[in-house]
């Protein structure tokens, strides 16, 4: 069996553990976040998460927000 990784408090990735990183430019962002959020708060809940993560939650709808308004002022910015 594969060692344990340690218990860690940070929301870096674990050596090996996969990531997707998600811009404000995309067009799914505020949706993709959103739904994220939204799913987590229900996770909370049901008592499946941490009440802790309501935090975590706050802070990804207002990272949603910002990124739609992100795309708004600077719509086909990345593009030139």
């Amino acid at each position: 069996m594969g060692k344990k990784p340690e218990k860690t408090l940070s929301r870096e990735p674990i050596s090996g553990e996969p990531t997707f990183l998600l811009l404000g430019r995309d067009p799914y962002f505020r949706g993709l976040v959103d739904t994220w959020a939204t799913q987590r708060m229900f996770d909370i809940e049901a008592g499946a998460r941490p009440t802790t993560d309501i935090e975590m939650v706050e802070s990804a709808r207002k990272i949603a927000a910002a990124g739609e308004q992100w795309r708004r002022d600077n719509n086909g910015l990345w593009r030139k």
